[in-house]
């Protein structure tokens, strides 16, 4: 049987060796959160319902509508014939990023 400070020292052990891996898994979630650059529409591609975006941190961002999202790409567009920077908000890890918003 364990006394009562072999517990305790069991007990630190493993939250220090569960601690990392629960916030690791935070931030795996994180990732997947919507985010939120400003910019210039450099290209659209109404077709095949994808733009393309300059954004002011100096990236090159592609985005993809996916239908009932709300994203016009018309207005996409008058953005990058009117040179007026536009925010996208997008989520997705890799390219081309899932835009919910652009305006």
């Amino acid at each position: 049987m364990m006394n009562y400070h072999t517990r305790q020292i069991a007990l630190l052990v493993l939250l220090l060796l569960v601690l990392p891996l629960a916030l690791g898994a935070c931030g795996s979630a994180a990732a997947g959160a919507e985010q939120s650059v400003k910019g210039q529409v450099i290209g659209v591609d109404a077709g095949a319902q994808t733009f393309s975006f300059q954004g002011n941190d100096g990236k090159k961002y592609d985005f993809k509508v996916k239908a009932g999202s709300g994203v016009d790409l018309v207005h996409v567009k008058e953005h990058m014939d009117n040179k007026k920077e536009i925010e996208v908000k997008y989520s997705g890890t890799t390219a081309p990023y899932e835009a919910s918003y652009a305006h």
